[in-house]
């Protein structure tokens, strides 16, 4: 008989003047004298923001887990949080969802000002519209790690309809759209080399000025167990 395993994941929040370039979590059972599993957790580095997404490694023995999670920054800082009894694994039902992070990025790379060409974002998820958008980040840069972007919690088995939509002037709008699918939280994607763990084009797409106002770029795909996602659309006017 196969062992049920559970998966445990949190994010952790944070304040730091300089970037992150390591964080490990520790974990054991409370009470028990066997030395903590160190688990490092993956992140682009250095990582800059205030907060990283952690999934522990499945874990099979029952109990309640002590967890110490320690972050060190580019100038050697380190800093470290015990917490007693921080989680508990049960009788873990293989079925139990797990929600998974669809990433998104809109963003205009090269503002001229002499067009008015516009990219409109739409993402429906199970037939529900939850992301329709022409705003635009005017300061992307292809080092920007996939937690910087915008993001949705989708569960596995969704089905994702993505449109990128042109708007505003005809032939005027050249750029890129970049599906993959990663296993991590943070990195990068849609550029070279890739960063993110595990990651794999989903789809792509060439947006040349032969796209006039009213085209639409569409795809559809189903979430899948253990995978997260990272659109990005890159343009200029």
């Amino acid at each position: 008989m196969a062992t049920e395993t559970c998966n445990i994941s949190f994010d952790v929040n944070y304040t730091s003047s300089s970037p992150i370039k390591s964080a490990i979590a520790s974990y054991k059972i409370n009470g028990s004298n066997d030395p903590y599993t160190d688990f490092v957790i993956p992140i682009a580095t250095p990582y800059i923001g205030n907060s990283i997404s952690v999934s522990l490694p499945s874990i099979t023995d029952l109990g309640d887990y002590d967890l110490i999670i320690k972050l060190t920054n580019t100038d050697g800082n380190t800093v470290t949080k015990n917490e007693l009894k921080a989680f508990k694994i049960g009788n873990c039902n293989s079925s139990t969802v797990i929600p998974r992070t669809l990433f998104w990025e809109n963003a205009n790379t090269n503002v001229s000002g002499s067009y008015d060409t516009s990219v409109r974002i739409r993402i429906t998820v199970n037939g529900n519209v939850l992301v329709n958008t022409i705003n635009k980040n005017t300061n992307y840069s292809s080092s920007n790690g996939i937690e910087t972007w915008n993001q949705l919690k989708v569960n596995p088995g969704d089905n994702v309809l993505f449109e990128a939509i042109v708007e505003a002037t005809s032939g005027n709008s050249i750029g890129n759209i970049w599906a993959h699918t990663t296993t991590g939280n943070t990195g990068i994607t849609a550029a070279i080399p890739t960063t993110a763990p595990n990651t794999v084009l989903l789809f792509h797409d060439f947006m040349s000025p032969d796209f006039n106002v009213g085209h639409v770029f569409s795809h559809t795909f189903t979430i899948e167990k253990d995978k997260n996602y990272s659109i990005l659309t890159s343009w200029f006017q």
